[in-house]
């Protein structure tokens, strides 16, 4: 679960969950009292409340991506009470995303350089994409191609049957 820390109004650490204890390595009583860039490195009160990103902390199997999310309190008027950092953990969140973007540039740069045509488009048949073949067998510039209906570039005499076509499939 998500690491909560309990700041005191002079940003020390008041008390922490097990799961901060855990991502922090730390127990409970060796940390209280402590300012939080003391189990933080070079994270302020301050900082975390201006949500300065992400906070990268090393772990037993290398390091650790958190989003930390502070909500401060008072006590009385607007005498500051103190705050709670939470950490939330996305470690494996951004290693599927960064995976995925690599996926996804492979994946594009396969469509575009195949000697193929190959193209996506919409229900109605406008084209929605198209790679690189697709501009040299039909001589157009992708702008001229993007936006059009497919059954636009087939050959008059089967326009009829690629239409009928693209019906079909919206069933």
């Amino acid at each position: 679960g998500d690491g909560v820390l309990i700041l005191d109004p002079q940003g020390r650490l008041a008390d922490l969950n097990d799961a901060a204890q855990a991502i922090l390595g730390r127990r409970r009583h060796e940390v209280a009292g402590t300012p939080i860039g003391g189990v933080l490195p070079g994270w302020t009160l301050a900082r975390l409340q201006e949500g300065a990103g992400e906070l990268t902390l090393d772990g037993p199997t290398g390091p650790r991506v958190f989003e930390p999310r502070v909500i401060t309190f008072q006590r009385g008027g607007d005498e500051p009470g103190g705050a709670m950092v939470l950490l939330r953990e996305v470690t494996e969140r951004r290693a599927a995303a960064a995976a995925i973007r690599v996926s996804e540039q492979r994946y594009q740069q396969l469509i575009e350089n195949a000697h193929d045509l190959i193209f996506t488009c919409d229900l109605d048949g406008r084209l929605l994409s198209v790679n690189r073949a697709s501009l040299e067998l039909t001589g157009y510039a992708r702008d001229e191609l993007v936006g059009r209906r497919v059954t636009d570039l087939v050959a008059p005499a089967n326009r009829d049957r690629a239409a009928l076509a693209f019906t079909a499939r919206r069933r």
